[in-house]
Order: C-alpha cells, then sequence, then structure tokens
C-alpha cells in the first residue's frame, strides 16, 4: 500500500510541469494495473454485467452487447440507443 501511494504521489507530482490530461492518464493506468493484479477490482465481469442488466430491461441482444462492450467509458455509454431504449422516462 505505501508503494502505490508514493507511486501515485511520483505520478501526480508538480516538479514535471505538464498538462493535466497526460497526468491523469498515466494515474489511470498505473491504479487500473495495480487493482487488477491485487484482484480489488473484477474488471472482466463489468462487460457481462452491463450486458445482461441491458437484457433484463428489454434491450436487443446486438444493441446490449454493442453497449456492453465499448470502450469508450460510461459517460459515452449513456448516450447509446441501447442505454436510452432501457432507460425510459415512463414510470
Amino acid at each position: 500500500w505505501k508503494k502505490f501511494k508514493t507511486k501515485l504521489k511520483d505520478l501526480s507530482s508538480r516538479r514535471n510541469v505538464q498538462s493535466i490530461k497526460p497526468s491523469l492518464e498515466r494515474i489511470k493506468v498505473y491504479a487500473r494495473g495495480w487493482l487488477n493484479y491485487y484482484g480489488i477490482a473484477s474488471m472482466k465481469n463489468n462487460t457481462k454485467t452491463k450486458i445482461r442488466n441491458l437484457l433484463e430491461m428489454g434491450v436487443p441482444m446486438e444493441l446490449a452487447w454493442q453497449a456492453g462492450n465499448s470502450r469508450r467509458g460510461h459517460w459515452f455509454t449513456t448516450h447509446t440507443l441501447a442505454v436510452n431504449m432501457a432507460m425510459t422516462k415512463k414510470d
């Protein structure tokens, strides 16, 4: 844990003057690798869970698969046809 925190401090240090975007990208990659290595997060199951939940909401298999396998992130996925079909404003 100490090594992880030390590395995060190095990655987020203000010594290296740079844009925030590359710095955040390096932090994200390091944290994802650390989490996967120690088994804290189950990144492989997220896709199956997304697809299963969309299918339960009545989304066709093809659209659910496309939205579930999207690597564009959650914000982008919320604007897809599959999610809009699943999350209607009807009660």
